[in-house]
């Protein structure tokens, strides 16, 4: 996988999420929630390929425990989870909100200020959550 087109694609917005707490398999997973939330952990799944398993929440559960940076350290913890809560319960990340958004004001004005604004926000929030909870 790290030797797809996703993986590049990941590779080249890592450093823009890292800050976060996330690698190139988080940060991918975050914008392809952009077409609705609930594809984040599908495209996890599909990153650590458990398209075929039995109980595939189990895997990704298990696969996401295990997961280790080269030096040998867990690749998810505590600052990991708390900035990715804070940033999908702040972030307009659903593109069918944006477009209805857009319909309703008749202008791309307001739903581009809105993405902007609340990615903005939750950018930065999700960043003061990540480095609360390595306090912790």
């Amino acid at each position: 996988m790290e030797g797809s087109a996703l993986g590049a694609a990941g590779r080249a917005i890592e450093p823009v999420f890292r800050p976060l707490g996330w690698d190139w398999r988080v940060s991918i997973a975050a914008l392809s929630a952009l077409a609705a939330r609930e594809v984040f952990v599908g495209t996890l799944g599909t990153i650590y390929a458990l398209g075929g398993e039995s109980d595939a929440s189990e895997g990704l559960i298990k696969a996401l425990r295990e997961a280790r940076e080269p030096d040998g350290r867990l690749r998810y913890g505590l600052g990991t989870a708390a900035s990715l809560l804070v940033f999908f319960a702040i972030a307009l990340q659903c593109v069918s909100t944006i477009v209805t958004v857009r319909r309703e004001t008749g202008s791309w004005k307001l739903p581009a200020l809105q993405f902007v604004f609340l990615f903005g926000l939750a950018y930065v929030l999700a960043f003061a959550a990540n480095r609360l909870a390595l306090l912790v």
